[in-house]
């Protein structure tokens, strides 16, 4: 692992301190490596949603979603899974 100096002011180091021991962190550096690991994957999912919404839009003609198709959608699943519509 690598060292990266980071300067805040008073009041946000003294939340990092506070939430660090709150959330039960060894030391305000472990919070803040969570801190960046969490919105490494936040944004590694925001890329897959959007490709996933590309290659949805990509999939073929477009389709009127109405209560109707709906309702046929949720039996259709109700059949395959047997749950209850």
């Amino acid at each position: 692992m690598v060292t990266l100096n980071l300067e805040l002011p008073e009041n946000l180091k003294q939340f990092a301190e506070q939430q660090a021991a709150e959330e039960g962190f060894q030391d305000t550096s472990k919070y803040l490596q969570n801190l960046v690991e969490r919105e490494a994957r936040r944004q590694n999912k925001l890329r897959e949603l959007e490709a996933d919404l590309i290659k949805g839009l990509d999939s073929g003609p477009p389709i009127r979603i109405t209560p109707e198709y709906i309702a046929a959608k949720k039996a259709e699943l109700h059949r395959k899974h047997g749950g209850q519509p």
